[in-house]
């Protein structure tokens, strides 16, 4: 139901579509992809893959875009307010500026693009391009540096000096994404009218006389060999194929972009002359030869350079020209193109007949690649770099939203606006993202795909939390349970200590009571019992040890207790009365105490006191205060 549905929306889309025309002038057939996710449309002719030229490849359809003309006061975007904060959600590489210095680096165009800073250049390339979508001024001061030159930086050297191939390449690519960029950020970057002027007037000249001529040190054909009637002319090594291609295209697409900002028709007419030829070596089936043959690199090339397609449409529906149906020279739809391209990121094997050619790869030969499963390639370092795999359909449909829409609209499934996984955020080869252009001119759809994933991702976030509060509440009941559990054990453990102790205290109890017993009627018969003479002598700590008899009395020892008589007044104490009030306790083995106040000295200087002796030892002794010796001499009478 869901493919019939997508279907019936392809068909309504075809019907507002302009309508594809076959070289022989007949209707295409239409006819549903194998994927069952877009139409193709064919002409009668036999259409195959099997060589790169077939009899349609070599007849060239006319340029439609010849017809679009420059409009007034145009404008690609109608919310910079809105494209500006888009902007900083964009990740700025500032690995690239801290290692090149890239303002500087480009400005000066410091060191020169050779074989050993072609790097350097082309990552701040990238840089610049990021970098100023926060603050366009920054390019703008690059251009206005460039145009105030008394000598040109950005030309290229004689063909013979051997930094031609590098510099050959690097110039006129930057002058072509810088002219992008300047553009499309025209109104944002600050100028004087004077200013203005000349860099307008520089920018103009500098694409208008790029000829694009091979940069290949050992070439040794005519001027140009970019031979549009014949799209295997790349295949050959002679043949220049960055002018061919890439570099023409950045080229181009400056011209058209700039050609529409100034209302300069004859710029914009260059643009698509140059684009033209780039697209003339694109077959009937959407597969770009020119890129198709890079060794190891052809997925990389090829799936880049798409971004083009969908900066185009954007572009050319601000002057109401439908670019996605827009036919190619050789008979396919850029739609065609892009849809080949989709198919090409799930099996890179699709251009093994071209891409065995390694033009312009030769350090990375398709050899090393060819016979690697689509995983295992993308493991490689190469196809790492080519496309965010993670990320499923993620990064093509940043990349190509406007046609996901149309004719993909099941991969527009995600937070597209937030989504800043891909490799390509910032490019050394495309001077706006088109993105940019995208969602300021569908903001009001854009941000109402955010807010309903946003609103998605709150339910799922929302029910995980559900879910572990409801785990966290199963895990306390759980929890409770278990210490319930361990608390009815605890309870029933201390319960039975507790009787057990209870048992072990009543045996206690009951074999102190035997004692108490036993000893009671011990104390009554013992033979402790009687009275004593008791001979009180103390020891005073000043008179360094020497012992004073302070007087005697009668002790009376009964039944395990004692008293002292109490009557005679000593010289000079314990007086009667605090004797007398003394405890004395005894045991049937002969040990006794004696504890209670006693004043030794003054009347009214009263210390608890305690002494321990043994009865059949015949003495009691112990410390009165802190260091006064007193003993107790016991005589039985």
């Amino acid at each position: 139901m869901h493919k019939l549905l997508l279907l019936m929306a392809l068909s309504i889309l075809s019907v507002k579509s302009y309508a594809a025309i076959c070289p022989d002038g007949s209707e295409p057939l239409k006819s549903i992809s194998a994927d069952g996710t877009y139409f193709v449309f064919n002409c009668s002719e036999p259409v195959s893959t099997a060589d790169a030229s077939s009899p349609r490849s070599n007849k060239l359809l006319p340029d439609k875009l010849k017809e679009i003309k420059v409009v007034k006061d145009w404008e690609p975007i109608a919310d910079w307010e809105s494209v500006k904060k888009y902007a900083r959600l964009v990740p700025i590489p500032e690995w690239r500026n801290e290692t090149f210095k890239c303002f500087e680096r480009i400005k000066n165009v410091n060191p020169y693009p050779n074989k050993d800073s072609h790097t350097g250049w082309y990552s701040c390339q990238s840089y610049l391009h990021a970098v100023s979508s926060y603050n366009p001024q920054r390019l703008g001061d690059i251009l206005l540096s460039w145009a105030s030159a008394s000598k040109d930086p950005m030309t290229v050297v004689p063909f013979e000096h051997p930094a031609h191939m590098a510099a050959g390449y690097d110039i006129p690519s930057t002058i072509g994404t810088f002219a992008q960029f300047y553009a499309f950020w025209y109104d944002e970057i600050e100028y004087t009218p004077e200013e203005r002027q000349r860099v307008d007037a520089y920018m103009t000249r500098k694409l208008m006389e790029q000829k694009f001529a091979p940069i290949g040190r050992n070439y040794k054909g005519p001027f140009n060999n970019c031979d549009i009637n014949d799209i295997n002319s790349v295949l050959n090594e002679q043949t220049g194929q960055g002018n061919c291609g890439n570099i023409r295209m950045k080229v181009a697409v400056g011209e058209i972009m700039l050609g529409f900002r100034l209302e300069n028709q004859t710029l914009l007419d260059k643009g698509h002359d140059d684009m033209y030829v780039v697209h003339a070596f694109i077959n009937e089936d959407g597969i770009n030869i020119n890129h198709a043959s890079r060794g190891g690199n052809t997925l990389n090339y090829s799936w880049e350079y798409t971004y083009y397609s969908s900066l185009l449409a954007e572009i050319y529906d601000s002057v109401g020209y439908d670019y996605l149906e827009h036919t190619l020279p050789r008979g396919a739809k850029v739609h065609e193109y892009l849809s080949f391209n989709y198919r090409f990121l799930k099996d890179f094997k699709l251009t093994a007949q071209w891409a065995k050619y390694d033009i312009g790869s030769l350090w990375l030969p398709y050899s090393q690649i060819k016979n690697l499963s689509q995983e295992k390639y993308q493991k490689t370092p190469n196809g790492r770099q080519a496309y965010s795999w993670k990320d499923g359909d993620k990064e093509f449909v940043k990349a190509h939203t406007k046609f996901v829409k149309r004719y993909m609209p099941e991969l527009y499934n995600f937070d597209v606006k937030n989504y800043m996984g891909s490799n390509f955020n910032d490019s050394p080869n495309f001077g706006v993202h088109p993105y940019m252009l995208h969602i300021v001119n569908n903001l009001l759809e854009e941000n109402s795909n955010t807010s309903k994933f946003e609103a998605m991702l709150q339910k799922e976030l929302d029910e995980k939390k559900r879910i572990e509060d409801e785990k966290k509440k199963e895990k306390k009941r759980v929890d409770a349970e278990k210490y319930q559990e361990r608390l009815e054990v605890e309870k029933e453990r201390l319960r039975v200590e507790a009787e057990k102790y209870q048992e072990r205290l009543e045996v206690e109890k009951e074999r102190l009571r035997v004692e108490a017993e036993i000893e009671a009627e011990s104390c009554k018969t013992t033979p402790l019992n009687g009275e004593y003479e008791a001979r009180w002598i103390r020891d005073h700590w000043r008179d360094i040890g020497e012992w004073e008899f302070v007087g005697s009395e009668p002790l009376i020892l009964d039944q395990c207790e004692g008293q002292f008589e109490g009557i005679k007044q000593f010289d000079p104490r314990p007086t009667p009365a605090v004797r007398k009030k003394l405890i004395v306790k005894y045991q049937t083995n002969g040990d006794i105490s004696i504890k209670g106040d006693l004043n030794l000295y003054d009347i009214d200087d009263i210390r608890y006191t305690e002494l321990y002796g043994n009865i059949n030892d015949g003495e009691i002794s112990g410390i009165w205060g802190v260091r006064n010796r007193l003993k107790i001499e016991l005589v039985k009478k």
